[in-house]
């Protein structure tokens, strides 16, 4: 009897606790929680980004955050995968997002700009761009179907046109590559590891690893590709108000101190027509 009676008071009891526990379950997935697909290349600066986002809000906002190649996310994304911001390290990706439907093209924003440097192991000391094409060199690039890729191309391309490195420059470095990356983090962490002896990064990269093993070579101005980062709402986010007040934030003085900091150049050097992709 005495076993009996103690089932009868306690399964009340667990089945209250339980319900209280579903409830606060329920409740924290409720929460508003901002889901940004970005560009690899951004992580510090959006890290940073929403880090700050946050303390100026009353209330806290979970922000969850997916890095890849932006091809890759374009691709996610084109199938349907639910977020509320796309962050684009080049204008034909977010394009691709347009034309799914997911993005409404007034609504795409500049929001900083970038720059190609030589990103080497320690001890190499390349001293110019020429230096990739010797022989010796062992190079990785980013797949030319990224960003980061297409504009290292463009980069050679520039350089075997507008210079006396000359036409056939651009063959003699791509005939030093030993692997393509998905991703320009990809390619800089074979050179990071010595398992390459250089690639072409972003300058950005270049400031992210300054306490790594790794030399940086910049790349004269008169051969850079227009390197232009863009971002924009998607119309089917579940968070348009937050994801607009993120943008703002974005471009707001604090935002732009933020990019600044982390290597790009403001969206004012980004001026003109958009580069070819």
């Amino acid at each position: 009897m005495q076993s009996a009676k103690w089932k009868w008071w306690v399964f009340p009891l667990v089945a209250g606790l339980l319900a209280a526990g579903c409830g606060k379950v329920v409740e924290r997935l409720s929460e508003p929680r901002l889901s940004i697909f970005a560009a690899a290349s951004l992580r510090e600066s959006l890290t940073e980004m929403a880090r700050k986002f946050e303390q100026s809000r009353q209330q806290p906002l979970p922000i969850e955050f997916q890095f890849l190649g932006s091809q890759q996310l374009a691709t996610q994304l084109g199938q349907g995968a639910p977020a509320d911001l796309f962050f684009s390290a080049n204008h034909s990706q977010m394009q691709r997002v347009i034309e799914a439907g997911r993005v409404a093209p007034g609504q795409v924003r500049k929001v900083a700009c970038n720059r190609l440097i030589i990103l080497s192991r320690a001890g190499l000391h390349l001293e110019e761009l020429r230096d990739l094409a010797h022989p010796k060199r062992t190079l990785v690039l980013a797949s030319p179907n990224v960003p980061a890729g297409r504009y290292a191309r463009q980069l050679l391309t520039n350089a075997s046109t507008l210079d006396r490195l000359g036409k056939d420059f651009r063959h003699r470095v791509e005939a030093q590559v030993v692997s393509f990356e998905p991703n320009v983090r990809a390619a800089t962490a074979r050179v990071r590891l010595g398992e390459a002896d250089a690639t072409l990064a972003y300058a950005t990269d270049g400031k992210a690893l300054s306490n790594e093993a790794v030399e940086i070579t910049n790349i004269p101005e008169a051969w850079q590709p227009k390197i232009i980062f863009y971002a924009a709402p998607l119309k089917d986010g579940r968070h348009p108000e937050l994801a607009r007040a993120f943008l703002d934030f974005c471009g707001s003085p604090e935002g732009r101190a933020i990019w600044i900091a982390a290597g790009f150049r403001s969206t004012e050097s980004c001026d003109g027509p958009l580069p070819p992709d």
